[in-house]
């Protein structure tokens, strides 16, 4: 049935050369005028050869379809020997003026377009049938398919006769149990050729034990495991381990119906091993299942070698567009119940060959079985409203990769040159959106909240007036899901009960704590602290917070006498609640009301932005000066609006990041001092000439910015040197007339003092504005104080 709309045509020219074709390969075989049907890639491609089982081929020409405004026509091919049939989907393109028939576009149709959609008729056909008319057209398409990066097939390496028997044996043994104790019909298909690399048969020995007692020991356990969380009978046909080079490059994805596993059974140089552990394997099958289709398509089980990308970055990326993205986006919408945008970085992955090919592993495939495993029907609309549009991003090296949430957007930024270390598999990152998202904790936090108001009854049935809860659910749900949902339970009791309980107790007992609690406290904030160390109880404002430490065993909070003992004294030395004004009741004055709470929006939102840029440079810091140091805004210095903030982190930020590039260019004994010396980098803004500086104090460094209109704007070169100079780090002349006097065993004496003992460094003089606007500032604004440089 068609697949494009009613109305599309199909064009005459294209049946017709599909005839011709079939005509000279089948009905009069002529290869020259064959060929003559093909398009030019596909000559480029590989030679075209014409079987003579072809000559006794019947063939049935079926309805053509159109995808994508490409024309398909279903050619069904039978031997008349064997009876076994294939069905070609033949694509024409009108190529020159004239239709000819591209078999790349053929291949990757066949290979239902990527490593999550392969459609199993190739695999039937080259299969069981490949005795009779696969055999004939697989040797006559031999070149596209190696084209397309489809691998030959190596000998078998030297192996004792008993140890290919034993092992053998244990994969039947396997495959027996799931079927016959799970009742899994998976066939478990094993790359010996290229997973033994030994030099001998001593060597595969070893390499066969590996496999024997590693990879495989927990293997059954392993698959029904993913089987528990995702039903893998009718979706998954095969499992296949294949072999690779080099053990970083271990990696699990699927292919049509079929679980692809490629490992190393050695180690790489840091003894990171290329294989999975038992309990990891099963954390993975479950993430690359619940991302395939739900039903398997019919046809026959595909076995050999699971597909390559070419090194054509641009044919590769064509093909992922062409034949990937449309399926992704499909399956992504109907998951998330609704029309999914994707963005993603084509120009860049069209340019690099090694994450063009990563895109096909560790690209959308992994989020489409991410949102799988998440969505139900109780979240399916929160995580649409935050997955409106999907971004693909890379980024230079394996530490800087995220996964990250901005307004209704959900941003993956991988490095896929860089395997498994620069990017995440499906269960990564379903625990990131579940966290981010709190979709785990969200039910429990909805309990906790209407748990909460029914002592908010009872404190206003206590003190007439009202007294509401408050939490600070963002740290309660800091870390992974687990851990956070044990908090949560912990929260009711320890927290939310403690607290009342202490306060009703001290209001039977204490006249003049009930009479003040009321007249001075609004709020009972419980609040999350990073160490059980820090659980405390404090008065601030209109609030007494609780502070908490409950995802980690039992000693991160308050009893209720601890409260008891401290809540009289804080609450006796908060003030009274002042009397709010009346509300704005006037158009005009809820007009600039609405105004002010645009205004402060839009800050939020900037300021949002702006530290997770910060924290992005950050991380880059690692590749620049080998020390990921923090970087942070003293927002307390900045004014202004949104615009003013944004101007001012334009004028800041590029000198300080040129500096830090100059020095890992041209300076690599400063270098090493700048990433020894500074635990943590401030950007501020100065409120006056004198204080527009570098500064550097306990080990933190402060670059202060003084911006008006006509002063100077600081270049990376002046950064560079202010930095040298305020770490105490010579000049590099300097240290070479330093190391000459060494040699020459002169009296001389160290520029390089101790770190510890260096004196503050004399700063230069602050740029100026010419004179008369100097003394204009001056009469408005008297000197600030300049600040301590160590």
């Amino acid at each position: 049935m068609p697949i494009g709309p009613a109305d599309e045509k199909i064009p005459n020219g294209a049946l017709d050369i599909v005839r011709e074709f079939l005509k000279h390969t089948i009905d009069s075989p002529n290869e020259a005028k064959a060929k003559a049907c093909l398009t030019k890639a596909t000559l480029a491609a590989g030679s075209f050869e014409m079987p003579a089982e072809l000559a006794t081929a019947k063939y049935v020409i079926a309805d053509p379809t159109i995808e994508a405004g490409q024309v398909y026509v279903p050619v069904t091919i039978t031997d008349s020997a064997t009876g076994s049939a294939m069905t070609m989907p033949l694509a024409p393109v009108f190529e020159d003026g004239a239709w000819k028939l591209d078999m790349e576009k053929m291949m990757a149709k066949l290979m239902g377009g990527s490593m999550g959609q392969i459609v199993e008729q190739m695999g039937a056909a080259m299969g069981a049938a490949m005795e009779g008319i696969g055999e004939a057209l697989g040797a006559a398409l031999g070149g596209i398919g190696e084209a397309m990066g489809n691998p030959t097939k190596p000998s078998m390496p030297p192996v004792a006769p008993a140890d290919l028997e034993k092992i053998e044996k244990r994969i039947a043994e396997i495959q027996k149990e799931l079927e016959q104790r799970h009742d899994l019909n998976i066939l478990l298909d094993i790359d010996l050729p290229n997973l033994l690399r030994g030099e001998d048969e001593a060597a595969n020995h070893r390499l066969l034990d590996t496999l024997d007692s590693n990879v495989l020991r927990n293997f059954t356990y392993s698959v029904t495991e993913a089987n528990t969380k995702v039903p893998l009978e009718g979706r998954v046909k095969a499992i296949r381990l294949e072999g690779l080079g080099d053990p970083r490059d271990r990696v699990i994805f699927s292919e049509g119906a079929r679980i692809i596993y490629r490992l190393s059974l050695k180690q790489d140089d840091s003894g990171n091993q290329g294989y999975y552990d038992g309990q990891d394997l099963g954390r993975l099958l479950t993430g690359v299942a619940a991302g395939m289709e739900e039903s398997a398509p019919p046809g026959e089980t595909k076995k050999g070698p699971s597909y390559q990308p070419t090194s054509d970055s641009a044919k590769t990326v064509k093909d992922y567009r062409e034949f990937v993205e449309p399926v992704l986006t499909r399956r992504i919408s109907k998951l998330l119940g609704q029309t999914v945008t994707l963005q993603i970085e084509w120009d860049h992955f069209e340019s690099d060959t090694d994450d063009a090919k990563g895109l096909w592993l560790w690209g959308l495939n992994r989020i489409c079985g991410a949102l799988a495993l998440l969505i139900s029907s109780d979240n399916r609309q929160v995580i649409a409203e935050a997955c409106s549009t999907i971004r693909l991003m890379t980024v230079p090296s394996a530490g800087m990769k995220s996964v990250e949430f901005n307004q209704n957007e959900l941003w993956m930024y991988i490095s896929p040159d860089n395997a498994e270390a620069g990017c995440f598999y499906e269960s990564d990152i379903a625990e990131i959106i579940s966290r981010k998202l709190k979709l785990r904790t969200r039910p429990m936090i909805a309990e906790l909240e209407r748990y909460a108001k029914t002592w908010e009854k009872s404190l206003f049935d206590l003190f007439g007036t009202e007294i509401k809860y408050a939490f600070d659910w963002d740290g309660f749900t800091c870390m992974p899901e687990d851990r956070n949902a044990f908090a949560l339970t912990q929260l009711r009791e320890v927290g939310i009960d403690f607290i009342y309980y202490a306060i009703s107790n001290l209001a039977e007992k204490n006249p003049n704590f009930k009479q003040q609690f009321p007249q001075r406290i609004k709020w009972i904030y419980l609040e999350h602290t990073p160490t059980a160390e820090k659980k405390s109880v404090r008065g601030d404002q209109t609030t007494i917070a609780v502070r908490l430490y409950l995802h980690e065993g039992y000693d991160g909070y308050l009893t209720i006498k601890d409260l008891e003992k401290a809540l009289p004294a804080i609450v006796a030395n908060m003030p009274d609640i002042i009397p709010e004004p009346p509300p704005a009741s006037d158009q005009q004055d809820l007009q600039e009301l609405a105004a002010l709470a645009a205004k402060d929006q839009e800050m939020v939102d900037t300021r949002v932005q702006a530290e997770a840029a910060l924290a992005r440079f950050s991380k880059s810091l690692e590749a620049t000066i080998g020390n990921a140091i923090p970087v942070e805004i003293h927002w307390a210095t900045l004014e202004g609006d949104a615009k003013d903030v944004r101007d001012f982190l334009n004028l800041a930020m590029p000198p300080l990041a040129g500096a830090l590039a100059m020095i890992k260019k041209e300076d690599p004994f400063m270098l090493s001092s700048v990433a020894a010396m500074i635990d943590k980098i401030v950007v501020e803004q100065a409120d006056c000439e004198e204080g527009h500086q570098f500064t550097f104090e306990s080990r933190v460094l402060t670059m202060a910015i003084f911006r008006e209109e006509g002063f100077p704007v600081m270049t990376p070169a002046e950064a560079y040197h202010e930095i040298r100079e305020i770490l105490g780090v010579p000049a590099t002349e300097k240290r070479a007339e330093e190391a000459m006097k060494r040699e020459q065993n002169l009296n001389y004496t160290p520029t390089d003092p101790a770190p510890e003992k260096k004196s503050p460094p004399k700063k230069s003089p602050p740029k100026k504005k010419p004179e008369k606007k100097a003394e204009k500032k001056a009469e408005k604004k008297p000197p600030a104080k300049k600040k301590k440089k160590k």
